[in-house]
């Protein structure tokens, strides 16, 4: 991907109800074509605890297909899973076209697939888990 390329990205607070509090997140899509330094690059740029990148999903080898591919990066480096950013990255998902109203998020992460099943849109995004803080494009 080179530089002069545009990324979507959103940054929810989660465990929150309410803008500007709980964690921070922020979830980059289309990341497919981003190399691991590029994903580092941003996460520090970001400068928050996780930064999540939203990739095609990988060819499953057991069970249903992934809804997506999820990288977790720190301001150190990837790692395999942790908490709000499994949250947050399954509510950014069920809230956009990439999945039915109601149906089951899975994510293809570091340590293997993580399921959430029926996401509501309504607690999605103005619920107790996490709100939609900003947005934008990255260039």
């Amino acid at each position: 991907m080179s530089v002069n390329d545009m990324l979507q990205y959103s940054v929810y607070d989660v465990f929150t109800d309410r803008p500007f509090a709980g964690n921070q997140l922020a979830v980059i899509d289309a990341a497919d074509g981003l190399d691991d330094a590029q994903m580092l690059a941003i996460a520090r740029e970001f400068g928050f605890s996780e930064s999540v990148f939203v990739q095609s999903a990988r060819p499953a080898t057991v069970g249903p297909p992934a809804t997506a591919r999820v990288r977790i990066f720190t301001m150190r480096g990837e790692i395999p899973f942790a908490g709000h950013p499994t949250i947050g990255t399954a509510i950014h998902l069920a809230t956009s076209d990439r999945v039915e109203r109601g149906a089951e998020v899975i994510l293809d992460e570091g340590v293997g697939a993580v399921r959430r099943s029926s996401m509501s849109r309504r607690m999605s995004r103005r619920g107790s888990s996490c709100v939609l803080a900003s947005g934008g494009a990255l260039s």
